[in-house]
């Protein structure tokens, strides 16, 4: 538990979407991400991403990058959308599932300041407006979609 940051996503106390990374030299590893089912389309894993994103421009990390499922059309296009491409580095499997890896280059230029520009690539279209304040690695969610 002590590799590095974990986000989570709270809604009336309930975690709903949680992210964790770890250093890995120049790079930050995306280990895990899950929104719940209900909360998926609302913006919530965009909201992660970038926190993410924040914490890897403010210590220095060159990019990003996951390993994700052939399966997970959902979030494949999410990291689309949010700047990731495929690359040829492994793993190409874990205990026979298919994986395949994800990377974000990021520039020298805030990725913050590009937020608002980049917002609808990374799915805003589709959320709408997403009120969140976030205090210590908690992102807490203002809007209720149930």
């Amino acid at each position: 538990m002590n590799e590095g940051p974990i986000w989570v996503a709270l809604q009336d106390d309930v975690v709903i979407g949680t992210v964790s990374v770890a250093p890995k030299g120049d790079a930050l590893y995306v280990r895990g991400m899950a929104v719940d089912p209900a909360a998926r389309g609302s913006g919530i894993g965009r909201e992660l991403m970038k926190r993410v994103e924040e914490y890897a421009t403010e210590n220095g990390f060159e990019r990003l990058y996951l390993s994700t499922t052939p399966f997970l059309g959902g979030a494949i296009r999410l990291y689309e959308r949010c700047g990731f491409v495929r690359n040829d580095e492994g793993p190409d499997n874990l205990f026979g599932t298919p994986l395949f890896t994800m990377e974000r280059k990021l520039s020298e230029e805030s990725s913050i300041r590009k937020a608002d520009r980049r917002a609808s690539r990374c799915g805003a279209e589709e959320a709408g407006p997403l009120r969140s304040t976030s205090r210590t690695n908690t992102l807490t969610v203002t809007r209720n979609w149930r």
